[in-house]
């Protein structure tokens, strides 16, 4: 199982700014995933 939880909004106001950890849940246990990834700047062009 695979899901995200968002802990805070860094600007309210703008789309797309919330901020959220991956997880994955095994049998085993968990991990998480978004400490693999950078916290970067990504804007998608409309």
């Amino acid at each position: 199982m695979v899901f995200v939880m968002h802990t805070q909004w860094l600007e309210p106001v703008s789309a797309g700014c919330d901020i959220g950890d991956m997880y994955v849940v095994t049998a085993d246990g968990f991990e998480n995933l978004s400490r693999h990834t950078p916290l970067d700047t990504h804007r998608v062009m409309a």
